[in-house]
């Protein structure tokens, strides 16, 4: 089936049928529902980032993380009722992550905490050394240790762990919500697998990342072990 008669059938069709055509392997359905709802999930992100870049950030995420999970939803809300929830999920998980991180940061010393500020803003090794007035030695032996103490901050940190199951802003946030929970079960466990592969496969090429600062699409989460 060619895209310019995929591309009128799906224009004018609800969500659920996209949502229907999008299980059954048109992923190019979905490209219907991100276009239909990405003023409204940007300006929820925004609301809750207060960060235009940051909002990027957490919409191509909540797309990426509805597409790959789609088979979760079984319609007992609608479509923009359940995407509105993960938008306000990855909202707040990631602006709680960045006050975290500031937090950390906020506690190295003054020449720790520049060497990581330049480094988080894609500075060069080049650049940092020359803004900074460094040899590039001494930089890297500082950034060296300044990466050290920001890792042992944030792992000591009791809402920042690697095995984590849910942030406990999230706890809160979700508590009372069993009638509308957000990851509604399938009846089909093998249909659900190949749904997440084949929906993992147009994902990658579709190229989530684009529009966004960032090369990938990452979480504040691993930003900060990246940096650290």
């Amino acid at each position: 089936m060619t895209s310019e008669p995929m591309t009128s059938v799906f224009r004018e069709e609800s969500d659920s049928t996209l949502v229907a055509a999008t299980k059954n392997g048109e992923s190019q359905a979905f490209e219907f529902l991100v276009k239909r709802h990405e003023a409204k999930t940007f300006s929820i992100a925004f609301r809750i980032t207060r960060n235009r870049e940051d909002a990027q950030d957490v919409v191509q995420q909540s797309f990426h993380k509805a597409f790959m999970h789609l088979n979760r939803f079984q319609e007992k809300s609608s479509f923009s009722t359940w995407l509105t929830r993960i938008v306000i999920n990855e909202g707040y998980e990631q602006r709680e992550n960045e006050r975290i991180l500031c937090e950390a940061m906020n506690q190295l010393s003054e020449e720790f905490r520049a060497v990581v500020c330049l480094r988080l803003e894609e500075r060069t090794v080049s650049e940092t050394a020359e803004i900074l007035g460094l040899g590039i030695g001494t930089l890297k032996a500082r950034l060296f240790r300044a990466r050290q103490k920001l890792r042992v901050l944030l792992t000591r940190s009791p809402e920042f762990r690697g095995d984590r199951t849910m942030s406990k802003t999230r706890q809160r946030r979700d508590s009372g919500r069993s009638s509308h929970p957000p990851a509604e079960r399938t009846t089909s466990q093998g249909s659900r697998a190949a749904g997440s592969k084949a929906r993992a496969e147009a994902a990658v090429g579709w190229g989530w990342r684009k529009g966004t600062r960032e090369p990938a699409l990452q979480s504040t989460e691993s930003r900060m072990l990246e940096v650290a």
